[in-house]
């Protein structure tokens, strides 16, 4: 018995230390891990955002284009969110209103100037519907039946259909400095579009487009297409079923707007755009990450 004693006391007594320090440990990492992490606080103050609020229940007004483009302006840009069917359905649904406003192209960030050709063998019948889907899905990796859509609508209404990007590779996002490369690359494409676009308007008087491009290229295309001297304004597409949450669909969800379709005018910070478009927000909508 006294045998037994020693042995527990000798070796049962530090085991269950070990056993105790363990299991100690254990539970503060899962303590740790529970805590939920603490969010990264927005850009913008609640202020701001109280701010963007009170222009939606203002100002917010319903969408038409004859009012919104002037004479002057020669490029409208909207600026949207690859994935989102709905946001192109804006233009698929008003291209007509568009070419009533006097535009007279429609233009693509989504597939480069190489294969223009396309919309060539398109109108002459000699490229299929299906065809030129298959040449979107290839090279742009997003759904391809908005963007053809909104093709046949541009080309329904009369209007001409140009592609602006350059055929410059991917960058790899394995790479440590991908950020930096993307940088590059963006920069060399934007140049791309605007220079395409400016000789357009150069050379023709009368042309007026269209430009759909992604929303964090908008900003950028209207400062450099203004430096060549070409009349310009943004129009920020927001909502829909696959959006960034920006300080407007925030508001419209704050003044209980997130069904209506309405384009405000703002000069406030985080305004991305001359204008902002809201498409109603879906019960199910995917929100990809917040801006501003």
């Amino acid at each position: 018995m006294k045998d037994i004693k020693r042995y527990f006391l000798e070796t049962g007594i530090p085991f269950l230390v070990w056993l105790g320090i363990l299991f100690f440990g254990s539970w503060l990492e899962f303590s740790s891990y529970q805590k939920p992490a603490k969010h990264k606080p927005r850009s913008c103050s609640s202020q701001l955002l109280a701010e963007f609020e009170q222009c939606m229940a203002t100002s917010a007004h319903e969408v038409n284009y004859s009012k919104i483009v002037d004479s002057d302006t020669r490029v409208l840009v909207f600026g949207e969110a690859h994935a989102s069917v709905v946001q192109k359905q804006e233009l698929i649904d008003h291209m007509k209103e568009l070419a009533n406003a006097g535009f007279t192209i429609l233009a693509y960030e989504a597939m480069p100037s190489s294969k223009q050709y396309l919309i060539s063998e398109y109108r002459a019948g000699t490229l299929s519907r299906e065809g030129l889907a298959q040449e979107f899905r290839a090279l742009w990796g997003y759904d391809p039946e908005p963007y053809v859509m909104a093709i046949d609508a541009a080309l329904e209404a009369n209007m001409s259909v140009i592609f602006l990007d350059t055929d410059l590779e991917h960058v790899d996002l394995s790479l440590p400095n991908w950020a930096e490369l993307e940088l590059a690359v963006n920069k060399l494409r934007e140049a791309h579009w605007v220079e395409l676009m400016a000789n357009i308007c150069k050379s023709d008087e009368k042309a007026k487009i269209v430009a759909l491009v992604g929303s964090a290229h908008a900003s950028s295309i209207k400062l450099q297409l203004s430096q060549n001297v070409v009349a310009t304004k943004t129009i920020i597409l927001d909502g829909g079923e696959f959006f960034y949450d920006t300080l407007v669909t925030e508001a419209a969800r704050h003044s209980h707007l997130q069904d209506k379709r309405l384009i405000v005018k703002t000069a406030l910070p985080g305004a991305e755009g001359d204008y902002h478009l809201h498409v109603p927000q879906a019960n199910q909508a995917t929100i990809i990450g917040k801006r501003n």
